[in-house]
């Protein structure tokens, strides 16, 4: 089992340098609410880079995101730079910047051929020289209110292998105009296909949620922050944390630090990415530099 010192706690504090592309679709409003939060809890700031492309008409829509996102950085004293430039190439351009900044913090779109066929945020995840953090979202249109991040889901494996997802969630939770927060681990005990459901009597399913149940503890008191640990069955873990979010009405779904996906993962798919691609609430997915 992972050591549950402070040292262990991923890569998302000390962040004094967030890159934040937007390149003008309304669910990027999470992604530049995610990346103020934290700079907020690092002191550190956000640089906005938008690349203009001549062809396409999103320009509308990210002056909305820009205007949002300089008074969301006002209401959190959190220092702010926009950069907007013209490049047939947004990904290469985000790339070529992306080595003087801690992190890089960008909107995904939840559709499949974009991440086969190699998107923006796609492209940066493979090829970025820093963390790569990708938040999609359900919005659809900025007319919709958005909801504080109050109501944060945790899927976590027994052995505490995603603590930097934990370090996140405690840094969106650190900001002086988040009250009323609710942080809920989930573990889900997944059943073979082929094991009845009779199984769940079975004494090693019991020692798994005991160990689970006195791990959450500990982050818990570590952290400084009540989290509650839930433990659900179910045949696939990703579909049961999808369910779970829609049940229970979260803010947002946070997974831990991963590698970079190969092309036959993004194909095929992988739970994190199920997760991404269907949670009715945003999704904060970090890859690994």
């Amino acid at each position: 089992m992972s050591s549950l010192s402070s040292e262990d706690w991923g890569t998302f504090l000390g962040f004094d340098k967030i890159l934040l592309p937007l390149e003008g679709f309304a669910a990027e409003v999470k992604a530049a609410e995610v990346a103020l939060y934290l700079a907020e809890c690092s002191g550190g700031h956000v640089k906005i880079l938008h690349v203009k492309r001549p062809a396409v008409g999103v320009e509308e829509t990210y002056d909305k995101l820009r205007e949002w996102s300089v008074g969301k950085a006002r209401e959190l004293s959190v220092m702010v730079e926009v950069e907007e430039i013209v490049d047939e190439a947004p990904a290469d351009a985000i790339l070529e910047r992306a080595n003087a900044y801690d992190l890089v913090v960008i909107g995904g779109r939840r559709r499949l051929r974009e991440e086969v066929f190699g998107g923006v945020s796609s492209k940066v995840v493979r090829g970025a020289p820093r963390p790569v953090m990708v938040v999609t979202s359900p919005i659809a249109d900025l007319e919709e209110k958005v909801r504080p991040l109050k109501r944060i889901l945790l899927p976590l494996r027994v052995g505490m292998e995603d603590l930097g997802a934990v370090k996140l969630a405690v840094a969106l939770t650190s900001s002086a105009t988040t009250k009323d927060f609710v942080i809920v681990a989930l573990h889900v005990v997944t059943l073979p296909l082929a094991t009845p459901a009779l199984a769940l009597d079975d004494e090693s399913l019991k020692e798994e949620e005991k160990v689970f149940l006195r791990e959450v503890g500990q982050l818990s008191r570590l952290a400084a922050r009540p989290i509650e640990p839930q433990v659900v069955v179910g045949r696939d873990a990703g579909r049961s944390i999808v369910s779970f979010a829609r049940e229970h009405d979260f803010d947002l779904v946070v997974l831990g630090e991963r590698e970079k996906p190969g092309p036959l993962e993004v194909l095929l798919g992988t739970k994190a990415l199920y997760v991404s691609r269907n949670s009715p609430c945003s999704v904060a997915l970090v890859y690994k530099a």
